[in-house]
């Protein structure tokens, strides 16, 4: 298997949450999903499909998604900063605070948040960058 990176995690996280989303939409017990790495399956198109078995039965639910996460930490691609720091942060989360299905909607929206932020952050620097080294457009001398 080919390591984890950061987008792929991320994926694997939005998968997680939506898969939590339909449960609950058809009011089922989340314990009946099997959260084992060998019965997760990926499609041509990049979604994950998660395994809904009312014979697999697995209570403590927390146990599981932190042996999930594990599995994750081991999976990851180490020279990708990105990706480690990423499932570290929510691991320890899951650990720390308890698994829930808000946690994990927050970390993700939290996530999307820092990254837009810091590209805005980037953008507005190069913006600067230009003005403060650039000419007006209209009379050709310096701005500043």
């Amino acid at each position: 298997m080919k390591p984890l990176s950061q987008d792929k995690c991320k994926r694997i996280l939005q998968s997680i949450s939506d898969l939590i989303q339909e449960i609950d939409d058809y009011m089922l017990n989340l314990n009946y999903v099997e959260l084992s790495p060998e019965y997760i399956y990926e499609s041509a198109d990049g979604t994950m499909q998660w395994i809904y078995s009312p014979k697999t039965y697995r209570e403590n639910l927390q146990a599981r998604i932190e042996a999930f996460f594990e599995w994750m930490l081991i999976q990851i691609d180490y020279e990708d900063d990105k990706a480690v720091r990423y499932i570290y942060k929510v691991y320890n989360k899951v650990r720390k605070l308890g698994f829930s299905k808000e946690l994990l909607e927050n970390y993700l929206c939290t996530e999307e948040k820092e990254e837009e932020y810091i590209k805005r952050k980037f953008i507005r620097r190069i913006f600067q960058g230009r003005l403060s080294r650039g000419k007006s457009e209209k009379t050709g001398k310096r701005i500043f």
